[in-house]
């Protein structure tokens, strides 16, 4: 599937230009500074790119890594689990909790898209086991101290790496933490559980990073990267994506009861009975605090899309995977759940097998990419009017060191390509285009939905020899 999501080609050119630019802190767009996200992701990208080249598939491995290594979490963290509490299979129970997070349909869209959330959700993951671990035993009838506790010190690593992967959104794990530490302790345990500690070190951990960013950008990374992409994202509407007055934010407030039951199909026919089936252990209310907080937080920000809740998704699978180890659960809810998995299963690959490569005939850009790109020259820039997509940079920028740029009148004096709607042609050339080569190019346009014809207009001296 080629990068056919606005985000995903930026990311992915993003770490190419960090790449180029061999400037390890502050990323680029279209050589433009990107805020929008810290370094983590575009690190892990750059990795793939050393390894497999600069194309579609490496920069989706972090993602698709992440991915597969938060199934693994899930499969030793629901062990341990069972190990103190219910024993007997316990290993069932992980294999289960595995599946059914790698099986959902948000993880199975998202958790190979080129962006910062799967690298995200591993972080979260990783701080929700470390976290029971170290609150775990202030339980146990001895002194405890989290700096001797490795599994304290995982907890604040985790913490930094997702705050480096998406921000002080990867901080939330620090209230389950806390209440079971509230509920293993009491007051006296809050006090002695590290909470300042882990939050001080964890920022001393990402200062490494963010204080050679602030200073290279003039405090702008901050500015943007947190002002807006963070305060701003959660008072107010970006792009769209939420409720434009006070009377529907209320009315979109239960915005992701509905959506969790369509992403995380085929799992969430089952979510129903969870509350039913809710129990007392520390375990399992450790894991409903997680969810619960998780779904407030992202009801209450203004900004709403479907994937902002996916790090609620591997406590579910846990809850869920219990629900189906119980011994009062019926043969038939048993054979439901491998229905459930091979159904989800089937899905993946016949979208893998069956609708990646129509849509990589039919992308605008990609073809883009392959008809123009070897056409024309290093170093060349492609002027654009109404098809300004992050993907066309992405796709040229394989085989020219330009830029993507607004057309002007003497653009192809200039050199450059222009790339534009085939009617707009007589309006911005009114002289004609001279002997420049023509390319005309068919496609879909994901972004809007819709089927474009574009024209490549090559001048001369913008050729490949």
């Amino acid at each position: 599937m080629p990068l056919v999501d606005r985000d995903e080609p930026r990311f992915a050119e993003a770490s190419r230009e960090m790449m180029e630019r061999e400037n390890w802190v502050v990323p680029y767009f279209n050589d433009v500074y990107r805020f929008d996200k810290p370094p983590l992701i575009y690190w892990m990208q750059i990795g793939s790119y050393r390894l497999f080249g600069t194309n579609d598939f490496s920069a989706r491995l972090p993602s698709i890594l992440c991915t597969l290594l938060t199934g693994l979490l899930i499969y030793g963290f629901a062990g341990r689990l069972r190990k103190f509490h219910e024993p007997e299979g316990r290993w069932q129970f992980a294999w289960m909790a595995a599946v059914i997070y790698l099986t959902a349909l948000q993880t199975m869209i998202h958790g190979r898209a080129a962006v910062a959330d799967a690298a995200m959700i591993l972080c979260t993951t990783a701080a929700l086991w470390c976290g029971w671990e170290a609150a775990s035993k202030l339980g146990v009838p001895r002194k405890w101290s989290p700096v001797n506790d490795p599994w304290w010190w995982g907890f604040v690593l985790a913490l930094a790496l997702g705050f480096l992967a998406k921000g002080p959104v990867a901080w939330l794990p620090i209230i389950p933490y806390g209440v079971l530490v509230w509920q293993q302790g009491g007051w006296r345990g809050v006090r002695h559980a590290g909470i300042l500690a882990s939050l001080v070190l964890a920022t001393a951990l990402v200062g490494i990073w963010g204080l050679p960013a602030l200073a290279l950008t003039d405090g702008a990374f901050f500015e943007v990267g947190i002002g807006k992409h963070v305060v701003q994202r959660s008072i107010s509407v970006m792009e769209g994506h939420g409720a434009s007055n006070f009377l529907l934010y209320l009315l979109t407030l239960p915005f992701y009861l509905p959506i969790v039951f369509i992403f995380f199909l085929p799992w969430s026919i089952w979510l129903p009975r969870l509350w039913r089936d809710r129990a007392s252990r520390n375990w399992m209310g450790y894991l409903w605090w997680w969810v619960i907080v998780v779904f407030v937080v992202f009801s209450l920000v203004k900004t709403k899309l479907p994937h902002y809740i996916l790090p609620a998704y591997p406590a579910l699978a846990l809850l869920l995977a219990r629900y189906f180890n119980r011994g009062s659960i019926t043969e038939t809810a048993r054979r439901g759940v491998w229905k459930a998995t091979a159904a989800a299963v089937i899905f993946s690959l016949a979208v893998g097998f069956v609708a990646a490569p129509i849509v990589d005939r039919l992308f605008l850009s990609k073809r883009i990419g392959r008809e123009v790109g070897p056409r024309i020259a290093d170093s060349i820039s492609f002027g654009v009017t109404s098809y300004a997509e992050p993907s066309l940079v992405w796709y040229l920028r394989q085989h020219t060191n330009g830029w993507l740029e607004i057309l002007t009148p003497d653009y192809l004096e200039r050199g450059g390509v222009a790339i534009i709607p085939e009617e707009e042609i007589p309006l911005r050339f009114p002289d004609g285009i001279g002997d420049a080569e023509v390319v005309r190019i068919s496609g879909i346009n994901p972004a809007k939905g819709r089927w474009m014809t574009l024209v490549a207009i090559i001048p001369e001296k913008a050729a490949a020899q």
